[in-house]
């Protein structure tokens, strides 16, 4: 537990699929979970009752968040990844996973925070991953709950990959599907 305001630099180098070297930097902080952030935290899938009562289970019976959400915002004009790279941290973990991946967190200095909180005010995030996490943080009723731990990176930053989507779908008209897959053959791999 942090029990003074923080923001933290989060740095992950890892390989791709091809064995390109990624670095993605961003922020670990807290969002908003309560009803009035719903114009600056936007999900991009529906969520569950089932799935969004685990998380909140979970989150009560530990007493903490124990994933974080994941958000992309976009920096058009780099102010966030400069007021970033220039801040000035104190290492609180520094690491390499038995996949090779290596992490990096610090902690930002109240000023360094500051003006990144003002800079991330003027930013909407679209929730990636997480959205379940984040629904159960802003149904809760628990004071302690109106902010949801997230890390958050900009859209267009080196280490931003986007994957093909998950999840299956069934019964779909076979010449339908040849249609689609058609029309998007031009435009995607």
């Amino acid at each position: 537990t942090d029990y003074r305001p923080a923001i933290y630099r989060y740095s992950l180098t890892y390989s791709d699929e091809g064995a390109t070297l990624r670095r993605r930097t961003g922020i670990y902080c807290l969002v908003e979970s309560s009803e009035a952030s719903r114009s600056s935290v936007l999900p991009h899938e529906r969520t569950f009752p089932d799935a969004v009562r685990g998380w909140a289970t979970l989150s009560a019976s530990a007493e903490a968040d124990l994933s974080a959400v994941f958000g992309l915002f976009e920096d058009d004009g780099c102010e966030i990844m400069d007021a970033l790279s220039s801040a000035l941290g104190q290492e609180v973990l520094n690491f390499s996973d038995v996949a090779g991946q290596s992490h990096k967190l610090e902690r930002l200095g109240a000023d360094s925070s500051s003006a990144l909180i003002s800079l991330m005010r003027l930013r909407t995030v679209v929730i990636a991953d997480g959205h379940h996490r984040y629904e159960a943080a802003r149904q809760s009723q628990d004071p302690r709950r109106r902010y949801t731990l997230a890390c958050l990176f900009a859209l267009d930053s080196e280490g931003i990959q986007v994957k093909p989507f998950h999840r299956h779908i069934k019964g779909v008209n076979p010449e339908l599907l040849q249609s689609f897959q058609s029309r998007l053959t031009p435009r995607y791999r």
